[in-house]
């Protein structure tokens, strides 16, 4: 069911234009709807490409325990990769030579992913390039050993790896929880200045379900099925008032009933940001 390979992983993923990181706290949201309802919304947009999953996630997901509904869940989704975040120095060394030059960019990626926590930054940053590895994960495991965010960022570090490796591939996260988000952001959104957001060539987007939501109202789907199997209605959504077809320039939060949100989004008030 899942793809572990390196020499597999190294070949879906050159030839794949999209992947998708998936979180824990969508996965459990989206197998409930699955089961409780049947319903496959993440499907209307994953469709063929690839999903990616880390052992943190697994593990926060007690998958080992799993009774088969997680499994069953994911079979809907055609390719799904476990990449160890242990074991990415190999990917870099497929790309990348001299042996120094691929751990000086697996250093590079480390860093980035941790920059907003300065101790494990700064560990990072004076770590000899041949120990960089090792001082990565200890410095991981030790800042989070109580488990808050270990998996939104387990993520982010894939991510910054893979755009490395693979900067062709344009990555979604898929979550629900607002650190999630902030993380993201911090890391892909937040530029200098105008220029180099023109620039860039990043190509990082994040879904939640309320976007999801947004999104298949626009390609003319009936969403108020969708809405009451898969929001949470004290959810406090990311959005920006939309007056006279002009959207405001900066974002608000509110929670909205499912009836409510629907209205909105069908009157064209509002953008969903998260």
């Amino acid at each position: 069911m899942f793809i572990t390979d390196f020499a597999e992983i190294i070949d879906i993923l050159d030839a794949s234009p999209r992947a998708y990181l998936y979180d824990t706290a969508a996965i459990s949201r989206h197998e409930l709807a699955f089961f409780r309802y049947g319903l496959t919304m993440p499907q209307a947009f994953i469709r063929d490409d690839v999903v990616i999953v880390s052992p943190t996630i697994l593990d926060e997901l007690k998958f080992s325990e799993d009774t088969g509904r997680y499994h069953r869940f994911l079979q809907q989704f055609p390719r799904i990769i476990v990449i160890d975040e242990r074991t990415m120095v190999p990917y870099f060394h497929e790309l990348y030579a001299p042996r120094q030059r691929a751990l000086s960019h697996y250093k590079y990626c480390a860093i980035r992913a941790f920059q907003t926590i300065q101790p494990l930054a700064d560990a990072l940053r004076h770590a000899d390039p041949g120990d960089i590895e090792q001082t990565a994960w200890d410095g991981y495991l030790t800042y989070f050993a109580d488990g808050r965010n270990k998996g939104e960022y387990a993520l982010l570090w894939l991510s910054a790896m893979l755009g490395d490796i693979f900067p062709r591939l344009a990555l979604t996260f898929i979550g629900l929880d607002r650190d999630l988000y902030n993380i993201v952001d911090h890391a892909y959104y937040r530029f200098a200045d105008i220029g180099s957001e023109i620039r860039s060539r990043r190509n990082v987007r994040i879904l939640s379900d309320d976007v999801m939501l947004q999104a298949l109202l626009r390609r003319g789907e009936a969403i108020d099925s969708l809405a009451a199997g898969y929001r949470d209605e004290a959810r406090r959504v990311l959005y920006k008032e939309i007056s006279d077809g002009i959207m405001a320039a900066t974002m608000t939060e509110g929670a909205w009933s499912n009836p409510l949100f629907v209205e909105r989004l069908q009157q064209g008030r509002i953008e969903v940001i998260y």
